[in-house]
């Protein structure tokens, strides 16, 4: 405070009690580690009436406004989370409250008649603004009421009240949705001074050791869960400062408290297991990014969670995603946006972008995300790691929140994550170990397969399917490189590899878009609060569900016929609200595309796997979602069949490999989801961002693809093309 005009500090009030300001010609801010009441000027009459006096947050002593400390109903600046007043002028409370009512619901002002909502914002109009007619409008509905001269304009209890307000510019959201930030920023500040000195050898070396190796040590006695927990635990914070990756920090006293009641027997015994945002753990909230589920602790663990702690597991952190957890961007209001390690103009993925960031910096070795269109396995491509997508029923899902509750057209699956492939194998291994299904019903009673595991480790000749196109968006030229240089190692190892072309994916992109946003994008967009900001991928989706048929039909023909393109135009006209009936049209569709898939595999292909891109393109930038929201078809294809499918990294961004387009490639004769694809491609801009492939197996085959996964890496680095990961900072 000392770099601002001078204000009066009002300290030690009493409830009732109130301070006279001291002019302070520019905007100040409330200090919250000062227990004090500031005092501002130059508040609008907006400001005033629709935001702070009725909040209780502004009260008039003496004729002079004052502003009371900082509490759950003020207002903070969402880039810092500073509280702050805006504006100018005054209000008086009134001293005769009509009968029955309470300052909570009536102010007063000078000249104000009413409250109107417009634009994404309140406004306070006066009678000169309003007119007679609007005037005795807003007294028959009791909007209005006038006592002893004094005019009383009554908080509307129908409208909405803002969340956000934009002032100038700058948006200002309500304390409720960024405590949690201040709160982050406060444990990560008054953990313990171990977490914030730099690395010790010691801690360079647990980094460095396989999780099965560390739970090994732990049995034995030689390390202890606590200086695991502290290495990664500074990592951590390095990671989250550099890439804003997480929400949740349990680390102490929540995951330091836990620790001293570790299973050291367990299969993951004093390993440290970082969360994605929406799975619960007791005492913290799962705001799964909306503003609108903080401030509200489970008052328990989730499934996973249980299970974890059981197998002497530590959550200590939880991780970003998308406030819709429909984008491979992860970005919300309440806990900023997270960037990519690799380059911070780059999303790291999403919608468990948080998690990928934090296991490629090197924060954490293993880590939970879910996925319903690609969500573990695109961050995994983005970001540089490893991840699996299970099939529904082999990873248990209880004790979590969605943004879409009850959609099981394609159903979301959570999967695990890891920053090294043997810590991915080992972690899946032990988590099945724990009998899921003795914790959450949706489990299938299906033990880890020893035997499918081993047999396809000593395979001599694995045949390899490629699938090179999903036939909607060509691979990118540092995909497609990607890709040749698995499977020109694998031909090379003496296996078995051939290009396919499997029944039409672009037939899939179609019905599991229509699928999972049956609804019309009515449930996601139901949490939202009035101005809460939306990931603009999703803002697309939700635009084009809610147009009028009509308007809908005639942008369909447009499309088809003045346009040429007749996918773009099947795909957007398809995407609108369904009927029950429709519903149940579309799933027997499903069921007959898995059908045909299945007999495909079995009767014509006959592959072990098949390999293809995770994505036409590297990682997207910063917004690039909006254009590129329906460019999904080479992850969602899985889940709508429901396959298991991993994703490794190959590769990093060339610019001079991966700069030139083939020939003959040209974005202007491509359809729309191609080509908002290719509108932020820049091989120049990329350059450096991870390149992953993914690796596809048939429904509950986790133990196959994962031996595969290991099988292709290994060959790799036998050819010295390994991976290299991010160094530990």
């Amino acid at each position: 405070m000392s770099d601002m005009s001078p204000v009066q500090i009002c300290t030690n009030l009493l409830p009732g009690q109130c301070c006279q300001a001291i002019a302070a010609p520019i905007m100040n801010y409330f200090n919250p580690s000062y227990p004090s009441v500031v005092a501002f000027t130059n508040l609008s009459p907006l400001h005033i009436a629709a935001i702070w006096a009725r909040r209780g947050n502004i009260r008039a002593c003496s004729g002079v406004p004052i502003a009371t400390r900082p509490g759950p109903g003020n207002w903070r600046h969402q880039a810092t989370g500073d509280e702050r007043a805006v504006g100018a002028s005054y209000i008086t409370l009134p001293t005769a409250l009509p009968p029955g009512e309470t300052e909570a619901n009536w102010l007063s002002a000078e000249g104000v008649l009413g409250f109107v909502w417009g634009g994404g914002r309140w406004f306070v109009k006066g009678a000169e603004s309003l007119g007679e007619r609007n005037t005795k409008k807003l007294k028959r509905r009791g909007m209005v009421r006038a006592e002893h001269g004094t005019v009383y304009a009554r908080e509307p209890k129908r409208w909405k009240r803002p969340d956000v307000l934009v002032v100038n510019g700058t948006r200002y959201v309500d304390a409720g949705t960024v405590d949690l930030k201040l709160e982050r920023s406060t444990r990560i500040a008054n953990l313990p001074p171990a977490y914030h000195g730099p690395l010790s050898a010691y801690d360079r070396e647990l980094l460095k050791t396989p999780i099965e190796h560390l739970v090994q040590d732990v049995h034995k006695g030689i390390v202890k869960p606590i200086d695991i927990l502290r290495s990664y635990g500074k990592v951590a914070i390095k990671a989250h400062a550099k890439t804003n990756c997480l929400t949740e920090v349990m680390i102490s006293p929540g995951a330091e408290s836990w620790i001293e009641q570790v299973n050291l027997n367990g299969p993951l015994a004093g390993i440290p297991v970082s969360l994605k945002d929406s799975i619960a753990v007791q005492g913290f909230d799962v705001s799964v990014g909306y503003s609108r589920n903080t401030g509200k602790p489970f008052a328990e663990d989730g499934a996973i969670v249980k299970i974890l702690k059981d197998a002497g597991a530590v959550p200590y952190v939880k991780t970003n995603l998308p406030i819709s957890l429909l984008s491979f961007e992860s970005a919300n209001d309440v806990w900023g946006r997270s960037t990519n390690p690799h380059n911070d103009k780059y999303s790291p993925g999403g919608s468990t972008g948080g998690e990928s960031a934090l296991l490629a910096y090197g924060g954490g070795r293993i880590g939970i995300g879910s996925d319903v269109a690609g969500s573990v396995r695109v961050p995994a491509h983005f970001a540089g790691i490893y991840s699996l997508r299970c099939s529904t029923g082999r990873w248990p899902k209880m004790g979590t929140k969605t943004s879409m509750p009850g959609q099981e057209g394609i159903p979301s699956v959570f999967s695990p994550m890891a920053r090294t492939l043997p810590d991915l194998v080992y972690f899946t291994r032990s988590m099945i170990g724990m009998k899921p299904w003795e914790y959450d019903h949706s489990v299938h009673p299906l033990p880890w397969q020893s035997d499918v595991y081993d047999q396809t480790k000593d395979q001599k000749t694995l045949r390899i399917g490629v699938m090179r196109s999903d036939g909607v968006v060509p691979p990118s030229p540092a995909c497609l490189r990607a890709l040749s240089t698995a499977t020109s190692a694998l031909s090379t190892a003496g296996h078995t590899v051939i290009d396919l072309f499997p029944p039409s994916p672009a037939r899939a992109l179609i019905l599991a878009s229509s699928l999972l946003n049956a609804d019309g994008c009515r449930t996601f967009l139901s949490y939202f609060r009035t101005g809460e900001w939306n990931d603009p991928g999703a803002a697309q989706m939700a635009l084009y569900a809610s147009l009028p048929r009509p308007i809908k039909y005639l942008h369909y023909l447009y499309t088809k016929y003045i346009k040429r393109d007749p996918f773009w135009a099947e795909l957007l006209y398809n995407f609108r609200a369904r009927s029950a009936h429709e519903q149940w049209e579309l799933v027997a569709q499903r069921e007959a595309y898995k059908a045909e898939w299945h007999a495909w595999w079995r009767d014509e292909a006959k592959i072990d796997v098949l390999l293809c891109p995770p994505n036409a393109t590297p990682a997207v930038p910063h917004g690039g979602m909006k254009d590129a929201v329906a460019s999904c078809g080479y992850t969602f294809l899985f889940n709508l069949l429901d396959y298991t499918a991993g994703v490794i990294p190959v590769t990093h961004v060339d610019r001079e490999l991966d700069g030139i387009l083939p020939v003959g490639f040209a974005t202007k004769g491509m359809n729309g989801v191609a080509r908002g694809a290719y509108k932020h491609y820049d091989a120049g801009k990329m350059h450096g961002l991870p390149v992953g492939v993914q690796i596809v197996g048939q429904r509950l085959q986790e133990e196959k693809v994962l031996a595969v996964m290991e099988r292709v890496v290994e060959i790799l680095e036998h050819e010295g093309k390994g991976y290299g990961l991010l160094d530990i900072e």
